[in-house]
């Protein structure tokens, strides 16, 4: 079987499909990778081929704007540039398809490798990290941070706000996806968001069950296999100055607001400002060295990439933007974490880590140095915390999402060469 990868986004999107992708060589099918330029050297590293969908100056120029965190607008942006690249993904999707019998395993946001699905019949496997992504009028998803806990609106009424949800997105890319759709002989879709981008056949959840107990309104066809906790740790070493720097003292707290934030001057800012408060020693992680505070004190580091996987394990605390990636490896690591959401699934994130007593969170306003002091200081001393950071370490150990994704991808390629192999039935008229 050959099976061709499709991540969509940040290294928070990417790792986990790379992580996938890592274990079905294992199992005796080749991989090909479509990622963007600033992936290709990791996805040939991990021995894939590739193809490249995407340049690093396109992701440098989105990332670069400021409005890309801002909750409705950073929606928009993101949805009018995967718009803009349909055409080319489904072209890719469609022509590695016929070369070989392949499987396409893409995130949600490859609206390309869906409109494939849809003209050639292409099984495609849909990836979806978030639970936020899978509305539900029992237990819903926080979708913006002003809306907050929905747990108390009636049903009625949370579907009237999913319906528009689903109609202001429809509107956003609609118009340009049904115009492609209608040159390929393709009837107008709707619900683009909710509904179309699922694949009909199968999706994979990467987070588990305990996390994100699936609803009766959940899609059918959709498997929870867990948090894949996947990063470059297979192709990464520790930094020798981390190293010495996590040996010289007491293990420090991490600060990152993730690898594609270049606004977070104010974020670091903070955190160091409660390192100090408190006598901690902070890791700062981040690529855009031009946000992080000129002068740093002694007990604080900065880092360009660290892979959480091997850094998280010997520290004290983790403060982040709520990715869920981020959280993940905080989970594994058995670590206390504050959360300062954002947007997109930040703030539902961060609120289902609260409900598992493992963490807590402040608004971008409210991320202070005394604020973040406050609530470093409860996380790192109360024993309740500790033992809730613990079982769900445990419980991550327990999970297998790699093996649960690779049965998925499997079972539904067999599926399709069982429907080849096997006439159809006659039409009932012609049995008679």
């Amino acid at each position: 079987m050959h099976v061709l990868l499709v991540p969509i986004g940040s290294a928070g999107d990417v790792h986990p499909l790379i992580g996938l992708g890592a274990a079905l060589p294992a199992r005796g099918h080749a991989v090909t990778a479509v990622v963007s330029e600033q992936f290709e050297p990791l996805a040939r590293q991990m021995g894939f081929e590739t193809v490249r969908f995407g340049t690093t100056a396109e992701f440098e120029s989105l990332s670069g704007d400021p409005d890309i965190w801002n909750p409705r607008k950073g929606v928009e942006l993101i949805a009018r540039m995967v718009v803009d690249r349909t055409s080319e993904l489904c072209r890719i999707g469609r022509d590695r398809a016929r070369a070989r019998e392949t499987v396409i395993v893409a995130g949600a946001l490859a609206f390309g490798a869906r409109i494939a699905q849809e003209i050639d019949g292409v099984p495609l496997v849909t990836v979806q990290l978030q639970p936020v992504c899978f509305r539900s009028e029992f237990e819903s998803p926080i979708l913006l941070p002003w809306l907050g806990d929905l747990a108390d609106w009636p049903r009625p009424l949370k579907r009237l706000l999913f319906r528009l949800a689903n109609v202001a997105m429809d509107r956003i890319v609609g118009p340009s996806l049904n115009r492609f759709r209608g040159s390929l002989g393709l009837a107008p879709a709707s619900q683009f968001y909710d509904v179309w981008w699922n694949s009909p056949e199968a999706i994979v959840g990467f987070f588990p069950e305990w996390f994100a107990r699936p609803q009766p309104d959940w899609p059918r066809q959709l498997v929870c296999a867990g948090f894949p906790r996947s990063d470059e740790s297979a192709v990464r070493e520790m930094p020798a100055a981390v190293e010495d720097f996590l040996t010289a003292g007491p293990p420090p707290v991490v600060f990152t607001p993730g690898s594609a934030m270049r606004h977070g001057a104010s974020f670091f800012d903070a955190s160091v400002s409660a390192c100090e408060r408190l006598g901690y020693r902070g890791l700062l992680l981040t690529p855009f060295t031009a946000q992080v505070p000129a002068r740093l004190p002694a007990q604080v580091l900065h880092a360009d990439y660290v892979p959480l996987g091997q850094l998280l394990p010997r520290c004290r605390a983790l403060a982040h933007h709520g990715g869920i990636g981020t959280l993940a490896q905080g989970l594994a690591a058995g670590v206390p974490q504050l959360v300062m959401p954002m947007a997109y699934d930040q703030p539902d994130n961060a609120a289902r880590l609260r409900r598992l007593g493992v963490g807590r969170s402040l608004r971008p306003a409210g991320y202070r140095g005394p604020a973040v002091a406050e609530a470093l200081a409860e996380l790192t001393t109360d024993a309740q915390v500790a033992a809730a950071c613990a079982r769900a370490a445990e419980l991550i150990r327990a999970d297998r999402p790699l093996d649960v994704a690779c049965d998925v991808v499997e079972r539904l390629a067999r599926s399709h060469c069982s429907a080849t192999a096997t006439p159809s039935p006659a039409p009932a008229q012609d049995r008679a």
